[in-house]
């Protein structure tokens, strides 16, 4: 029998406190000296009065401080300032929202895998699982609790929004949820297609096609 979506959004909220519980000493420690970078010169803007001068700019510049390497990351940039704007440099605040973020992203994952179970006759026990695995993974601290991954928690958080609206046929969504991903980070393209698979389909309704597909599932 398969089990019902409200008792599965309940069992997320055990890997939920336990990113908390893992993540408290984390959440309490200094701030990184590459994250610190990226505040610092928020702080500089603010105190040369250019903050919104110098945001505008990325949007049609690439990142290139220093001699590093081209990046074009606008949004991540204008993240940390507002951040800065509100929290200063708390280390608390900052890691804690970007844990908020993994947080979030993991819901959204949970969410889109839940449609897929029902439109292919899946276990909703699948759908917690893998959003599970994402949440508490051992690798997760690197996008949880390290504020220079930023972009990445952005990034992943507007293409499972663009890919959640493209299944729901929100075009008008999933182009601007697309657009929000691309200036967070640059590796959103990759999204395109898939957003384009989606589309398609969706359009071509063949019941054949989708019951093979889900004869391969289960026989996976």
């Amino acid at each position: 029998m398969r089990a019902k979506l409200p008792v599965q959004v309940l069992f997320l909220l055990g890997p939920i406190c336990y990113l908390f519980w893992s993540h408290w000493t984390v959440l309490n420690g200094h701030i990184l000296s590459d994250s610190f970078s990226h505040l610092y010169n928020c702080y500089q803007w603010s105190q040369n009065h250019e903050m919104m001068s110098r945001l505008g700019r990325l949007f049609y510049q690439s990142i290139n401080e220093t001699g590093g390497a081209d990046m074009y990351r606008p949004l991540a940039i204008v993240s940390y300032c507002v951040d800065y704007s509100l929290w200063g440099v708390n280390p608390f605040a900052h890691k804690f929202i970007q844990l908020l973020f993994h947080i979030l992203n993991g819901l959204l994952l949970f969410s889109i895998l839940v449609k897929l179970c029902r439109e292919y006759r899946l276990d909703l026990v699948f759908a917690t699982m893998v959003a599970t695995l994402y949440l508490i993974f051992p690798v997760t601290p690197e996008v949880s609790a390290w504020v220079a991954t930023r972009a990445d928690s952005l990034v992943q958080f507007f293409m499972l929004a663009a890919l959640y609206a493209a299944w729901r046929k929100q075009l008008f969504w999933a182009c601007l949820w697309l657009i929000l991903a691309l200036l967070s980070k640059e590796s959103a393209i990759m999204i395109v297609p898939m957003l384009v698979s989606i589309a398609w389909f969706g359009q071509t309704r063949n019941p054949k096609l989708k019951h093979r597909i889900i004869e391969t599932i289960n026989r996976a």
